[in-house]
């Protein structure tokens, strides 16, 4: 319909006017023969074709002698919403949108009635209540974590800042933590609230996780429900990264000194 935008490749397309023309065609007059040709297929002057224009109710289109003519005229406005002008040959065929073959009534909905043609976008809802998938997904294994500092838990500092973390349904309750660079330590506490899954949490220089912040800023995995505490000096002021090692996808953050 006009003003509808599909996309053509990599470009968008929006119809600006669409201007039908009928044709009814009678062949093979005056003793020519009919010739065959393929769906869509040019039709040559050499074949000889008497018409009557504006059948059925339609308006007769102005044309140039030697204009091909087609059924339906579109005029569109090309590379629109930002998108590249998609190349094509002269007389390709331009579909307006893509094609889709799709299974009706999965999932034991009922498959809805609806003309030829027309959008259908009452997609299947989720279920309310998900189960969280817990473990790999998507094809990706669960990373292996560098091993924690070996040693007791230090004790906390008595003068150290102090930040609580959750992890809960397979993601960190924020993904920013920022801290002072006053000279005191930093004293992380994680508290997993997943039960039997795996989290720890670490700082690293960057998002390349190659290089740890400290020597004691990696924290020990622990299976939940459990808390695990992660105390390490603070170097200067910076935009670091946190994860944990188990998720390292998913569950990250910037973690700020300033």
């Amino acid at each position: 319909a006009e003003g509808e935008t599909f996309q053509l490749g990599g470009e968008l397309v929006t119809v600006e006017s669409i201007e039908p023309a009928r044709l009814r065609v009678a062949r093979g007059v005056d003793g020519t023969s009919a010739a065959s040709h393929p769906s869509r297929g040019d039709i040559f002057e050499r074949n000889l074709l008497d018409v009557e224009r504006g059948v059925a109710g339609s308006r007769a289109a102005s044309h140039d002698e030697g204009d091909p003519l087609f059924m339906t005229e579109v005029d569109v406005e090309r590379g629109v919403g930002s998108s590249s002008l998609e190349e094509h040959t002269k007389r390709a065929e331009i579909f307006l949108g893509q094609r889709l073959i799709v299974e009706r009534g999965v999932f034991e909905t009922e498959p809805a009635e609806h003309p030829n043609g027309v959008l259908v976008r009452n997609f299947p809802t989720g279920p309310d209540d998900p189960e969280p998938n817990l473990g790999e997904a998507c094809g990706l294994a669960l990373a292996d974590a560098p091993p924690p500092p070996s040693g007791p838990t230090p004790t906390p500092a008595a003068d150290a800042q102090e930040v609580v973390i959750v992890a809960e349904n397979i993601a960190f309750d924020t993904d920013t933590i920022t801290v002072e660079a006053d000279g005191r330590p930093v004293v992380v506490s994680m508290d997993n609230q997943d039960d039997a899954v795996p989290h720890n949490f670490a700082v690293y220089t960057d998002d390349t996780a190659s290089e740890q912040l400290t020597s004691t800023s990696i924290g020990e995995i622990c299976t939940g429900v459990c808390d695990n505490d992660v105390q390490f000096e603070l170097p200067g002021p910076g935009t670091y990264y946190f994860r944990c090692d188990v998720h390292p996808t998913i569950m990250v953050g910037e973690f700020i000194v300033e």
